[in-house]
């Protein structure tokens, strides 16, 4: 097995992951008023995070072990255009890891909620444009 194959086949496992976080998202977001947000957001944040890692992943790059998506943003961008900018991104920060203690909650709205997962969308797109089809998941 090649390099490069292997790096897609790392990628792509990358990619199912973003994929499934996606899919979380969006079934988190039924229009009910007992939508969990907060999760949804974190679901967010993590397959923009996930899809920015998959394509330093794919050129054989290394990642940082960082949640801060403008700092991945930058690593991605300074080799591959997307057409994101970092402050676009940002706004994810914070579901990363707010979203998951209890000890002090994180409270967000519907808006706010859309907002971050059409962040990721975005992401997702610009990514996948941006990625051997090896590394696209099925």
């Amino acid at each position: 097995m090649s390099g490069e194959s292997e790096q897609a086949l790392i990628a792509r496992r990358w990619v199912v992951k973003a994929e499934h976080d996606l899919k979380m998202a969006e079934r988190g977001m039924t229009g009910s008023d007992d939508d969990p947000l907060d999760m949804v957001c974190f679901h967010a944040q993590q397959c923009a995070e996930k899809y920015l890692k998959a394509i330093l992943v794919a050129r054989g790059l290394d990642y940082t072990r960082s949640h801060d998506l403008a700092l991945v943003l930058v690593s991605v961008t300074t080799r591959v255009p997307l057409g994101i900018q970092a402050r676009d991104v940002a706004v994810l920060n914070r579901y990363a890891t707010g979203t998951r203690y209890p000890e002090q909650p994180l409270e967000v709205g519907r808006a706010e909620t859309e907002q971050a997962v059409a962040i990721a969308r975005r992401v997702r797109e610009a990514a996948r444009s941006n990625l051997p089809a090896a590394a696209l998941a099925d």
